[in-house]
């Protein structure tokens, strides 16, 4: 298509969008993170004002074009809250949300470029959100995705698991506890970082702490990055070193 040819990485959406003939406007939208409205020949965005990081504001923008692009979703009027978070555990939302979320996602961070992703520790992740101006869930998701490692990424809140993705060999080899909606385990490393204020904490815990069926004196890397101020961790689980054991 036309156009094609300013698809390069990291994407400008700012100017994706100018050229794509749409109008943002930052204005108050109530509870909805933004609409989309196409009337009378004109292609307009309503960005929630109070939006103010640029992965959410990329994300928000790439989720509407989401809408625009695909053909059952052409409406006159979208409203959306948009969730960055795409994993297999996340269906809560109505399947046009979702399949938004899924677009914009692999438009800030396409396959080709998620191709064989390292993710070697969180260090890994930070770097590709920084390049690619995305959140730290959205891109450890699609790295995950794409990783070869033996890792896993949780997300938590309030000391509650809320979601994980782990990669194809790590589901291939080890088999994880029903986490989804449990507390964080008490050998977790998280709970240091929570009574200790730490932002950040890397180390070796049980292998039980998370996999089912392994011997009790087995250990794997844990590394986590909390933010107290939103009550949500975040922790990549390594095992490297037990990829051999099937359930």
């Amino acid at each position: 298509m036309q156009g094609a040819a300013i698809l390069i990485n990291p994407l400008d959406m700012q100017s994706f969008i100018s050229i794509l003939g749409f109008e943002v406007k930052y204005v108050d939208t109530g509870d909805s993170d933004a609409y989309t409205i196409i009337f009378g020949g004109k292609k307009l965005i309503l960005l929630n004002q109070n939006i103010k990081s640029s992965s959410r504001i990329n994300f928000t923008l790439a989720h509407e074009l989401g809408h625009y692009f695909i053909p059952h979703h052409m409406e006159p009027l979208y409203a959306c809250n948009v969730n960055e978070l795409i994993s297999s555990a996340d269906l809560n939302s109505r399947e046009e949300e979702r399949e938004a979320d899924i677009f914009a996602s692999e438009l800030l961070l396409p396959n080709q470029l998620m191709a064989n992703s390292a993710v070697d520790g969180f260090e890994d992740i930070l770097n590709v959100a920084r390049k690619y101006s995305t959140s730290i869930p959205a891109t450890a998701i699609r790295m995950i995705e794409h990783s070869n490692d033996n890792v896993c990424f949780v997300c938590c809140k309030n000391m509650k698991i809320e979601w994980f993705i782990a990669s194809s060999i790590f589901t291939e080899y080890l088999t994880l506890k029903d986490i989804i909606g449990s507390r964080i385990s008490e050998f977790s490393l998280f709970n240091t970082c929570v009574e200790q204020k730490l932002s950040s904490l890397k180390g070796c815990v049980p292998a039980f702490t998370w996999i089912e069926g392994v011997d009790k004196d087995l250990y794997i890397d844990e590394e986590i990055l909390y933010y107290p101020k939103y009550n949500t961790g975040y922790l990549l689980i390594k095992a490297d070193n037990i990829t051999d054991l099937e359930d």
